[in-house]
C-alpha cells in the first residue's frame, strides 16, 4: 500500500460514526470508507451511498476533492446521510492503512479486503470521481421506461415528492419535488428506506406504492391522503418531470 497521506472527516448518523470521507495526496478523488462497530450495516451503507452521490455532485460543480471535503463540513443533516459533526476538523493520517485501522479496527491489517479497497481507490480515472461501492442487497429497480403510477406525499401542507411504481415490472422509488421545502429532504430519505423495507417483506412494486395510503402522517415520511388518485406517466423520467413542474 502507498504511504500517501490521507485527510479525512467523520460522518455521523444519530450521533454515531457511519463512515469517513477522505482524500489522499496521491489521488484526485473524494472517497468514502465504511466505519464498523457503531451502527447497523444498513445505516452505514445508506450514509456511504448518500455521500458518494454528494461526491458526484461536487465533481459536477467543478470542485476538486479538497474543496469537496471542505464543502461536506457545511452540508445540513439528512435522514440517510447524517452529517459531518458540527465543528469537526479535517484530520490527517500518515497513510490509508492508518485510516482503515481507525474506521475498521476489527479487520486484519493484511486482509485481502483492505488491499482490495486500496487497489480500487487507486485505479486511475480521467477525472475526479468517488469510490463507489456496489449495494449488497436487492431492491426494486430504481428506474423504469414502463408506464408508472405515482402518488403525492405530503409533509404538513406541502407536497414533498412522489412515490412511484411501474405497472409491469418490479421498479419503484421516490422523487423529491424540486421546489419542496428543505425539511422535505428528510421525507425523501425516509421513503427510500421504507420502499426497501417493503421489498424485503415481499411487497410487489405496486403494493409498495399503495401500502401507506390513508395511514396517519409519519413525523419524517409524511402521508399519502386516503382516496388520493394515482397519476399515470411514462417511465420514471415522467415522475421526475412531474416533480420538476410542480
Amino acid at each position: 500500500m502507498s504511504d500517501d497521506r490521507v485527510r479525512y472527516l467523520p460522518v455521523t448518523v444519530e450521533g454515531r460514526t457511519a463512515c469517513y470521507l477522505y482524500v489522499s495526496s496521491g489521488s484526485d478523488r473524494l472517497g468514502t470508507l465504511d466505519a464498523s462497530g457503531q451502527l447497523d450495516p444498513e445505516f452505514v451503507r445508506d450514509a456511504a451511498r448518500h455521500w458518494q452521490r454528494m461526491a458526484v455532485a461536487y465533481r459536477d460543480r467543478g470542485l476538486g476533492p479538497e474543496q469537496a471535503l471542505e464543502h461536506a463540513r457545511r452540508e445540513p443533516e439528512t435522514e440517510l446521510g447524517g452529517r459531518v459533526p458540527q465543528g469537526a476538523v479535517i484530520a490527517e493520517a500518515e497513510d490509508f492503512s492508518r485510516l482503515f485501522s481507525i474506521a475498521q479496527p476489527d479487520h486484519d491489517p493484511n486482509s485481502p479486503y483492505r488491499q482490495a479497497v486500496w487497489d480500487t481507490m487507486h485505479v486511475q480515472r480521467p477525472h475526479f470521481t468517488p469510490l463507489v461501492s456496489v449495494p449488497m442487497w436487492e431492491i426494486y429497480a430504481p428506474n423504469s421506461q414502463d408506464t408508472v403510477r405515482c402518488l403525492p406525499v405530503r409533509v404538513g401542507d406541502k407536497v414533498a415528492g412522489f412515490v412511484w411504481a411501474a405497472l409491469h415490472e418490479e421498479a419503484a422509488g421516490f422523487v423529491r419535488r424540486v421546489s419542496a421545502h428543505p425539511e422535505c429532504d428528510i421525507a425523501e430519505g425516509w421513503w427510500l428506506r421504507e420502499i426497501r423495507r417493503l421489498h424485503m417483506h415481499g411487497y410487489s412494486a405496486l403494493e409498495a406504492l399503495r401500502a401507506r395510503v390513508g395511514l396517519p402522517e409519519h413525523p419524517k415520511g409524511g402521508r399519502i391522503e386516503a382516496g388520493e388518485p394515482e397519476s399515470q406517466v411514462e417511465g420514471s423520467q415522467g415522475v421526475r418531470d412531474l416533480a420538476q413542474a410542480e
